[in-house]
């Protein structure tokens, strides 16, 4: 995983909130109570509509019919590889033309049921931005002998599975004591403005939560948590270990490495030169590496170690805490700093199923 993945996204476009909901998502509940302003861009990437029968129902035995829907790409970007998967139709029979078997060498032909295929598979590689397409399972119903002359239903199931990235970034202000005192005595409201947090686009979404107000004072503590919700009408159970990185300015950490790397609670590591080639964090490692990171455009960044499961569509909350820098030494009045969350080519799972009524023919 190359660093250089982590630049951070500034514009985020399909904009559907601000300090709001979206479907259901209420960015107060988790304690923005309106002083985090937020734009939260929409949890849909691929959606699925329209699911059809256009024969007439219900379905006489021994006659072929069609299961079929739409779907759309909503990001502005292309998205590769996306998979459909017909993995259950009851004792109907697939006519596959566009769909491929499990096994693709497979002769499944002619062959009874317990060597046929467990599932179908249509890949489009390249799903272009704002586009449709039409999706359609044919099959054919079983005879009569089969139905034992009463009816019966063929339960067609399907999923789409395709893979993307969550990418959040925020901001946070820290000032220097001379100028807070300066600002108290004058009775001069800061001008220190709360800039929105940015959450892209896709169904699952990284939450900053800042424990400090801001601005928070030199030398001080900067605590906040992170959490992972899961937005979309799909399935996503789990960050997998090593996609999440969390990336915050290199003035924040300790030069101490082990007080470095315990920053945020029993999650993550800090990402070092020798973590980014092996993979992990080897033995007499120093706090040096870390200086060494400064190249990074003053950036450090933290790797989840072990997955991050979600309960009920969201993880627990990750707490983190850092060090204000000593802007007073620096004689630097005030100064904003960037940090940004993201998870790298997480897989997403929407299912679909539509129940087709069989009638034995007369």
């Amino acid at each position: 995983m190359k660093i250089g993945y982590l630049v951070p996204v500034i514009a985020i476009m399909l904009i559907v909130s601000v300090s709001g909901c979206i479907d259901g998502f209420d960015l107060s509940m988790l304690g923005f109570g309106g002083n985090q302003p937020s734009e939260v861009a929409s949890p849909d990437l691929i959606v699925m509509s329209d699911i059809s029968v256009p024969q007439s129902l219900p379905i006489l035995a021994e006659n072929e019919f069609t299961v079929m829907f739409k779907i759309k790409n909503m990001d502005e970007e292309t998205i590769n590889d996306v998979k459909i998967k017909l993995y259950d139709w009851g004792i109907c029979t697939p006519i596959v033309e566009e769909f491929l078997p499990v096994d693709v060498n497979a002769g499944w032909e002619g062959l009874p049921d317990s060597t046929k295929p467990n599932y179908y598979l249509r890949t489009i590689g390249e799903f272009y931005q704002n586009s449709e397409e039409v999706i359609e399972f044919r099959f054919e119903s079983p005879n009569n002998d089969r139905l034992a002359n009463i009816p019966t239903v063929c339960p067609v199931k399907w999923e789409i599975n395709y893979t993307s990235s969550a990418k959040t970034n925020d901001d946070f202000t820290v000032i220097s004591k001379a100028r807070n005192d300066e600002l108290q005595k004058s009775g001069t409201p800061s001008q220190i403005t709360n800039q929105p947090q940015f959450v892209g686009i896709g169904p699952v979404k990284i939450i900053h939560t800042f424990k400090t107000p801001m601005p928070a004072q030199s030398n001080s503590s900067i605590s906040f948590t992170l959490q992972i919700f899961d937005e979309g009408s799909g399935i996503y159970s789990q960050v997998e270990a090593g996609t999440m990185f969390l990336k915050v300015p290199v003035e924040w950490v300790s030069d101490d490495f082990e007080e470095a790397t315990k920053a945020c609670t029993g999650t993550f590591e800090l990402l070092t030169t020798e973590t980014a080639i092996s993979g992990g964090i080897s033995s007499g490692v120093t706090a040096n590496v870390i200086a060494n990171l400064q190249n990074e455009n003053g950036y450090v960044v933290y790797r989840n170690t072990i997955p991050i499961k979600l309960y009920n569509r969201e993880t627990h909350k990750i707490s983190c805490r850092f060090k204000a820098p000593d802007l007073d030494s620096q004689d630097t009045p005030e100064k904003t700093y960037f940090l940004s969350a993201n998870i790298t080519d997480y897989s997403y799972r929407i299912t679909g199923t539509k129940s087709v009524r069989i009638e034995p023919m007369v």
